[in-house]
């Protein structure tokens, strides 16, 4: 699982980007989270709820 996390006032929609390239390139990582500590974003390489 990678984790992301950024200042307070971050806006996270400029930084799943990067979140996305690094997960992308691990493919052995299935769940990836960015936040700035009010947020919480979560992304998954599942295809089919289970």
């Amino acid at each position: 699982m990678f984790i992301e996390a950024k200042a307070y006032a971050e806006n996270l929609t400029n930084h799943a980007p990067q979140l996305a390239r690094y997960f992308n390139a691990t493919p052995e990582v299935a769940v990836a989270a960015i936040t700035n500590g009010r947020e919480w974003r979560f992304f998954t390489d599942l295809k089919e709820k289970i």
